[in-house]
């Protein structure tokens, strides 16, 4: 449920907006550290959830200036965020525990539900913005945001709500990775993965669509499991792999192939009973 939440925040910036972030990373691990640092200060349990979520929010609202770029020079410059966060925590060791992390001792047993409810929640915000004038407003900014801009779309304020509902989102399933794990170790929560993961499932479950990130999530945790246990590290090759498949055959994914699909039966059948 971790990753379908992180998928299905990213899907709102990425898939609906267009705009491809690369530092999930960022906000994911800096929703964790808020979570944990505010619960080591003996917060209630509830609050820390929160203040991980407005953490990431606050990491959002620093970064609205990349805005100024746009399709793979964004993508670029989100990419070094979770570098530069980790450098942050190793450098205030004496606050954040340092580069051999911090633990945090206590029941683990709401992680489940609550990574459920936080996955729930993704994809409800996803579905609401979709089916909103937003998501109209959102899929013509992805589409040329020039002409977007033409039609009287402000394009940088739509963008903004998508960084910080994505932004938040993330955070709060940083949150639910403490309440699992009880411990942080910075260099595991700012790792790549969490940043190429999403993107991943997203692109190969359909981004831009209500389904696609659990479409992906089943199979890029499936795949992993397996393939890490086989072939250890070339499982990242055979992720590449499919990855290019994917583009080439299925553009837009799973969920795409499938709607393409049906369409394709409903017409045929329609057909058969036109010659009857």
């Amino acid at each position: 449920f971790l990753f379908l939440a992180l998928a299905s925040a990213w899907n709102i910036l990425g898939g609906y907006a267009g705009q491809v972030c690369l530092g999930t990373g960022a906000f994911f691990g800096i929703g964790a550290y808020g979570m944990m640092l505010s619960v080591k200060a003996r917060l209630p349990l509830y609050v820390g959830i929160v203040m991980g979520g407005i953490a990431a929010t606050c990491l959002a609202l620093l970064i609205i200036p990349l805005f100024r770029l746009r399709g793979v020079y964004f993508a670029i410059g989100t990419l070094f965020l979770p570098e530069i966060i980790k450098t942050f925590v190793l450098y205030f060791s004496d606050v954040t525990g340092g580069a051999m992390g911090i633990y945090l001792p206590f029941i683990r047993d709401p992680s489940f539900a609550y990574l459920l409810a936080i996955s729930a929640c993704t994809i409800l915000a996803a579905h609401f913005l979709a089916n909103s004038r937003y998501g109209l407003a959102m899929r013509a900014i992805r589409d040329d945001q020039d002409a977007g801009e033409m039609y009287g779309i402000n394009a940088t304020k739509l963008k903004t709500m998508c960084l910080l509902t994505y932004a938040l989102l993330c955070g709060l399933a940083g949150s639910g990775y403490v309440l699992y794990m009880g411990f942080l170790d910075p260099h595991t929560v700012f790792h790549l993965s969490w940043s190429i993961a999403p993107v991943f499932m997203c692109i190969i479950g359909g981004q831009g669509t209500i389904w696609g990130p659990v479409a992906g999530s089943i199979v890029y945790i499936t795949l992993s499991e397996q393939l890490t246990f086989i072939i250890g590290e070339l499982h990242l090759f055979v992720f590449g792999s499919i990855l290019i498949v994917v583009v080439l055959l299925a553009p837009y994914g799973i969920v795409g192939a499938l709607k393409k699909l049906s369409l394709k039966l409903q017409k045929m059948a329609s057909q058969a009973i036109l010659l009857r």
